[in-house]
């Protein structure tokens, strides 16, 4: 049996692709960084005015549609799978997807119930929250994700975790030291690495989120980034903050869901009332900002995310993730036959 891999339309290796901007200069003037899309408390005297370049970055996208931005929505990613499965001569999907996987395989499995042969979702995404642009579940178990840093950090020992101390609660209490201290901001420079700026608080809780979704390839690079940091280098944690496709985020997920039509004030008080859930309920506040001024809504599948499918759906949880918390592993049991 043969295994097919694709991308995204407009990501990766499929063309053309997902760009608003006509050169790397042009995107780095005009910064879709962690700070350009804060949403901490602290930060509020400024969201006027990101919120009005949030406005700008829509009408840019859309003068600049090469003519996909209406077609990378997630339902014609479902499409594209079945007409991949129809032209290997099969009738009905295998498929495993994990994270934003999972939303393609909800969705697929709500427009084509009859065509599943197996699907297997793991990690899974508030797919209903993913459609409505409302990411504040998704952040449920993310400090349960940051305590197996300081857990795994205290039990490897210094010679294996360059942020050692000989308890998670001491290794907790060090960084929080260190996002204090950056109400400074700091130079963040390397000559030897690619990314340079200003490293603040804002930034660096991006480089720790960005760090729990990869703990195996990141948590140590995590480590020796804190450490250098409280040393004065920033240099190596300001990579590890760096926005990953941004504007393949906005054309996608800005364009799968329901028009964001939130001001300043309603982003406020967005953030105001998720702010208990965690230390990063800022970011989803974040993602509705960063769609507050999308211009492309196509007429695209948004549920309901539900069926009887053609055979069980076999769904799978994670104990500890930043985006995908156990508590979304019930949705799927609730609306499909599994």
């Amino acid at each position: 049996m043969s295994r097919v891999s694709y991308p995204d339309a407009g990501v990766n290796n499929s063309t053309p692709q997902i760009s608003f901007f006509t050169s790397e200069a042009e995107r780095a003037a005009f910064d879709l960084s962690a700070t350009a899309l804060n949403m901490e408390p602290d930060s509020v005297d400024g969201l006027p005015e990101r919120w009005a370049r949030m406005q700008v970055l829509g009408r840019l996208a859309k003068d600049r549609d090469p003519g996909i931005f209406n077609h990378v929505t997630t339902d014609n990613v479902a499409r594209d799978m079945l007409s991949i499965v129809q032209a290997h001569g099969r009738e009905k999907l295998l498929y495993w997807g994990i994270s934003y996987g999972s939303a393609i395989g909800s969705t697929f499995a709500a427009m084509f119930p009859d065509k599943i042969e197996r699907l297997l979702i793991d990690g899974v995404l508030d797919v209903e929250g993913y459609y409505t642009m409302d990411y504040a579940n998704g952040v449920l178990d993310a400090d349960k994700a940051l305590q197996t840093f300081f857990d795994g950090c205290a039990a490897a020992g210094p010679d294996r975790c360059a942020f050692y101390s000989p308890s998670p609660s001491e290794i907790k209490d060090r960084l929080s030291s260190l996002s204090a201290s950056l109400q400074q901001p700091v130079p963040a420079y390397s000559p030897s690495l690619p990314a340079y700026g200003v490293l603040n608080h804002v930034t660096l809780q991006r480089a720790v989120y960005n760090s729990l979704s990869a703990p195996y390839s990141t948590f140590s690079v995590l480590a020796q980034g804190l450490k250098a940091l409280e040393a004065g280098d920033a240099s190596l944690v300001f990579q590890l903050a760096q926005p990953v496709a941004n504007e393949a985020f906005a054309a996608i997920g800005c364009a799968d869901a329901t028009p964001v039509e939130d001001g300043p004030e309603e982003l406020k008080a967005y953030e105001e009332r998720i702010s208990g859930l965690s230390s990063f309920a800022s970011f989803p506040a974040s993602y509705r900002l960063a769609c507050s001024g999308w211009k492309i809504h196509p007429n695209n599948f948004k549920g309901p995310i539900t069926g009887n499918t053609s055979y069980p759906m076999l769904i799978i949880g994670k104990t500890a993730d930043q985006l995908t918390p156990l508590a979304m592993y019930v949705s799927p049991l609730a609306y499909f036959l599994t």
